[in-house]
């Protein structure tokens, strides 16, 4: 049989049996040998083919029956349309009756055959009019291409189902092909796009750079994408459409560039987001809290700038700095429990106080909230927070600490003022009736009577009882002041010639304000009080060594007298300075007590430096000290300075002034 079959393929015609074909006698003489040329083609060929005449089989080869499972016999002579899936039988068999008849028909299209065993092979037919055996047929060739249309038809939803936009454009860049993204895009139909040209749907600039983005895919062969600007394209009703492209070649089996394909992406999103992080961005650069993030070993992985400013470096000089390398161990202890916490509960925390140690070696504190960060996947990967800096606060606390222990002071010293008053006035009144006997006693006495001593002696105890008795009320602020305009200045100057430390090598250094606002003071009183600070200065060095006096004008806030209960304004300044031993804390917290003394019970103190502080108080003014162990102590008498221009009336001849404050 395979002797009588005729092959038309692409428009070439192939030698098939002389009963087929009118031929003349050196037609049919030129011809011999072909038949068995031609079977062992059609027996080999890769592509299944088949010959329908009046809708039956009437020749097939060995290819066609192994795609569809069948032998021979059970196929010839069959109706081709059963081996057509139903769905398909009415389509072919009117395209089979079309070019029967002459009709255009597609020359390549699928069909969908059944296989012996039941599956469905999609098949890709070639088909061509003939005659065979002198009757009109067809020659049709049949390729599997089941799996490149499964292929195929993934890829052909993805493109359909995509929410980003694929076209295809020709070299000139016209649409070829859009997916339905695109025509979402231009709101427009594909049958609207296809064949239009970019140029037709942008503005002229972005036209342009489409043209040069186009041309140099093109010139290279490199796949772009249009990132730096958007691409604007202008939809029906007017509205402008920001866009990302991608761009790559298309080319032909031979390698020759035929057109341009690429993806598009609705850059509306990214603008937003890019405003949104813009937003976040400058927030994190520029917010005064600390913004960080660490990996889960407490390595930073992100610092803001007002970390660096905090730790006084740069990036650099932080990424990937274990947070154990800027805080001290106590405190670095303290946050491995606080992280640790947040990492098993997966809850924030706070952790306040956190103490850091600065690149120039200064210590902050700053509080601390944390929190987990997650992958996408839920699994932990770092920590990030947002750390606040509290060290003003904690100076604030510290102040108010200070202020307040500093009032509780001078609430201490006022109510011990108030009862060594009213202790000295109760002793003043005893001491009055023990003199005015003692006195009448001697005028009765002969010097030479042996009691006569004795009620000298008993006198002169009273007068020590009196001068004690003025100290006290001194100290309570109920003695009284002859104050007269001064110059500190001169004051000081006089007290240093009072002071006479014995046996002891201390050298004064004086600076002394050329433009010391004047005062009105007690000199004597003022005088005392300089003598007692000089005397404790003397104690503190017992070897020697340097006291530092100085004067100036300062303006004090209503912050800095508050505690003291006094006026805020301008205020004359003396600041006594020594190089000695020192105070405690303990110590320094006592110092204005009365009778306090460092020198042990049993030894003679006096008021000291209580009738110093009684002294400043007398004169509405306040004292503050600083001192540490080992590192000397400094006065500060702080007095109001003179409202108006009368000029300070000159000291009187400098007296001897005899020390009733003793030294602690």
């Amino acid at each position: 049989m395979e002797e009588k079959k005729e092959i038309v393929e692409d428009g070439q015609r192939v030698p098939r049996p002389k009963e087929a074909l009118s031929l003349s006698a050196g037609e049919e003489a030129s011809l011999k040998g072909w038949p068995e040329k031609y079977r062992q083609v059609v027996e080999n060929a890769g592509e299944g083919i088949v010959v329908i005449q009046g809708g039956k089989v009437r020749l097939a080869n060995p290819t066609l029956y192994r795609l569809l499972g069948y032998e021979e016999e059970e196929v010839r002579g069959r109706s081709f349309l059963e081996f057509v899936h139903p769905v398909d039988r009415e389509v072919i068999r009117r395209r089979y009756e079309e070019r029967i008849k002459g009709e255009p028909v597609p020359e390549v299209y699928d069909i969908r055959a059944l296989a012996k065993d039941g599956k469905v092979r999609i098949l890709e037919l070639r088909s061509r009019f003939i005659l065979w055996e002198g009757r009109p047929a067809t020659l049709n060739f049949l390729a599997d291409v089941t799996e490149r249309r499964k292929t195929e038809e993934k890829y052909r939803l993805i493109v359909e189902t995509m929410e980003e936009g694929y076209y295809e454009v020709d070299l000139k860049g016209s649409y070829t092909f859009v997916n339905p993204a695109v025509c979402r895009y231009h709101q427009a139909e594909a049958e609207e796009l296809i064949g239009l040209n970019y140029r037709g749907f942008m503005p002229p600039e972005t036209a342009e750079r489409v043209f040069k983005l186009f041309n140099r895919v093109y010139q290279t062969g490199v796949p772009a994408r249009s990132l730096k600007e958007d691409v604007v394209i202008i939809r029906k009703d007017g509205r402008h459409i920001p866009l990302d492209l991608t761009v790559s070649l298309i080319r032909d089996p031979a390698g020759n560039p035929v057109g341009f394909r690429g993806i598009t992406f609705d850059a509306s999103e990214r603008r937003k987001l890019e405003a949104e992080w813009e937003r976040y961005r400058d927030f994190v650069e520029n917010v005064a809290d600390g913004c960080f993030e660490t990996d889960l070993q407490g390595n930073l992985t992100f610092a803001n700038p007002a970390v660096l400013r905090r730790y006084g470096c740069t990036w650099d000089d932080l990424k990937g700095m274990n947070n154990r390398a800027y805080t001290s161990p106590e405190t670095a202890k303290r946050a491995f429990k606080v992280f640790h916490n947040v990492y098993q509960t997966g809850k924030p925390a706070v952790l306040l106080d956190y103490e850091i140690l600065q690149r120039n070696g200064e210590r902050r504190y700053i509080d601390l909230s944390v929190s987990l960060i997650r992958d996408s996947a839920g699994k932990p990967v770092g920590f990030r927070g947002i750390s606040r800096d509290v060290n003003e606060r904690k100076k604030m606390e510290a102040e108010r600490e200070r202020l307040q222990q500093r009032l509780n002071q001078l609430q201490k010293l006022e109510a011990l003022g108030t009862l060594a008053g009213g202790m000295a006035h109760e002793f003043n009144n005893i001491l009055m009736v023990i003199q005015g006997y003692v006195s009448l006693m001697l005028l009765d006495l002969d010097p030479e009577q042996p009691h006569y001593q004795q009620l000298k002696a008993i006198e002169g105890q009273v007068k020590n009882g009196a001068d004690l008795i003025r100290q006290l009320l001194g100290y309570a602020r109920l003695g009284r002041f002859e104050v007269q305009p001064a110059d500190l200045n001169e004051v000081v100057d006089r007290t240093v010639t009072l002071f006479k430390p014995e046996e002891k090598k201390i050298l004064i250094h004086s600076d002394y304000a050329p433009d010391l606002r004047s005062v009105e003071v007690d000199r004597r009183q003022i005088e005392q009080a300089l003598l007692g600070l000089f005397w404790n200065a003397a104690e503190a060095m017992p070897g020697g060594g340097d006291l530092f006096l100085k004067t100036e004008n300062v303006l004090l806030d209503n912050e800095t007298v508050r505690p003291f209960e006094i006026p805020a304004g301008p205020y004359v300044k003396v600041t006594v300075r020594d190089n000695g031993m020192g105070m405690d804390e303990a110590t320094r917290e006592k110092i204005f007590d009365p009778f306090f003394t460092t020198k042990g019970m049993g030894r003679k103190s006096g008021l000291g430096l209580a009738l110093v502080y009684g002294i400043v108080r007398g004169h509405k003014g306040m004292i503050e000290v600083f001192s540490r162990k080992g590192e000397g102590t400094v006065f500060s008498i702080y007095l109001p300075a003179r409202q108006g221009e009368e000029t300070a009336e000159k000291p009187e001849e400098i007296k001897p002034l005899v020390l009733l404050a003793k030294p602690f």
